[in-house]
């Protein structure tokens, strides 16, 4: 349980991961986290995941704080927020 544990405090989104891969990492690694007995709210999950994430993200975070509705946005919300900025972020490089 420690390894898994230790493995979800350093987890941190590289350079040139993608989005959805790195949430379903995080998700993956918190689904054998409470298999294990560990209790990880979504909450939790979901703050892990904006703590974590490249700094060309911030401005999507500091919106979704600014709204206010850190306490109340599903995983699901989150992800389509963050995979629409990579999006837009993947049409302005022309990749």
């Amino acid at each position: 349980m420690s390894t898994l544990c230790r493995q979800y405090e350093l987890l941190q989104v590289g350079d040139y991961d993608k989005i959805a891969a790195y949430v379903s990492k995080v998700q993956d690694l918190v689904h054998l986290m409470k298999n294990c007995g560990e209790t990880i709210t979504e909450k939790m999950v979901i703050k892990k995941v904006m703590r974590t994430l490249a700094p060309h993200f911030d401005h999507v975070i500091v919106a979704i704080q600014e709204i206010g509705n850190v306490s109340t946005v599903k995983i699901e919300d989150l992800l389509r927020s963050l995979l629409a900025h990579e999006l837009k972020i993947i049409e302005r490089r022309g990749v």
